[in-house]
């Protein structure tokens, strides 16, 4: 058995620890005088070199004199939350009444979360709360998570703008491949209309080698779509020590944009199909 002070801020213990509290921790059955129990997150733990059965010291300021001991009941891996991945937190889990007493805030409460049995009821039960007690408010997961999600939404709308520009310059492309292929097929077209070919037979000609080659294009994009997608998700969970998802490609996102990348391609070889048609065969032949 060891002995590791640790020592925090008490905001940082406030933040931290109330956040992660739960009622009981259900270690294992121990000594009557043996040191109150906690769970060490994973990251902690592998950073002190904390096991079970070590006893810890902790308390509300780096410098007080005499921090309570603590035993580790358990190891536990730390859920994966978006909100907090990136802020790295070393989190330490207590059953309330010891935290309360480290934190020396007499039995004061931020928040306090409940889960109904029947959630579709959500919206009621807050209502029916706030009318019945004053000092706090009471509020759904739902609008929470709206309140939160600020910073997402000028996220994602940068991205849409993004996607649009990118969108914008890649027709740009397509039309300008479109284009050049067919001016280099300008001879051999033009040969086709001297032998009675019609003009509407090489439009559809034109329209199906674009389709094709749209559909090739598009393939090769989810291809590569896939494989960044799971060097993202590789990278940022071995960064993060999480099970997070950070890129996904879904079937709508694939759907999109083979839907998009068809019309572009589909409206740029018959803009280029039909420059070319318009013009005689001895033109086309450089006659």
């Amino acid at each position: 058995m060891r002995e590791i002070l640790i020592g925090v801020n008490r905001r940082t213990l406030i933040a931290v620890l109330a956040f992660c509290c739960i009622a009981g921790v259900g270690a294992e059955a121990a000594p009557a005088d043996s040191p109150p129990p906690v769970l060490v997150g994973r990251r902690v733990a592998a950073r002190l070199g904390l096991a079970t059965g070590d006893t810890v010291r902790i308390s509300a300021e780096s410098d007080a004199p005499d921090p309570e001991p603590f035993r580790v009941a358990g190891i536990y891996r730390e859920a994966a939350d978006p909100a907090t991945v990136s802020r790295r937190y070393d989190t330490i889990r207590m059953q309330l009444p010891d935290l309360d007493r480290i934190a020396g805030l007499g039995g004061a409460v931020d928040r306090i979360s409940v889960r109904l049995v029947d959630p579709s009821r959500a919206e009621e039960t807050a209502s029916l709360i706030n009318e019945m007690a004053y000092g706090f408010e009471a509020h759904t997961a739902e609008e929470l998570s709206e309140k939160a999600s600020g910073t997402f939404v000028v996220i994602r709308r940068f991205h849409l703008a993004i996607s649009i520009i990118t969108i914008f310059g890649g027709g740009v492309f397509v039309a300008a491949i479109m284009l050049l292929k067919v001016e280099e097929m300008r001879r051999e077209l033009g040969m086709l209309r001297l032998i009675g070919i019609g003009r509407g037979t090489i439009l559809r000609a034109l329209l199906v080698e674009a389709l094709l080659l749209t559909l090739l294009g598009s393939a090769v994009a989810i291809g590569l779509g896939f494989g960044i997608s799971v060097a993202v998700n590789a990278y940022y969970r071995a960064f993060y020590d999480t099970t997070l998802t950070f890129s996904r490609v879904t079937p709508g996102i694939i759907a999109v944009s083979v839907g998009i990348s068809t019309l572009l391609g589909l409206l740029a070889g018959g803009l280029a199909a039909l420059r070319l048609t318009r013009r005689s065969p001895l033109e086309l032949l450089g006659r």
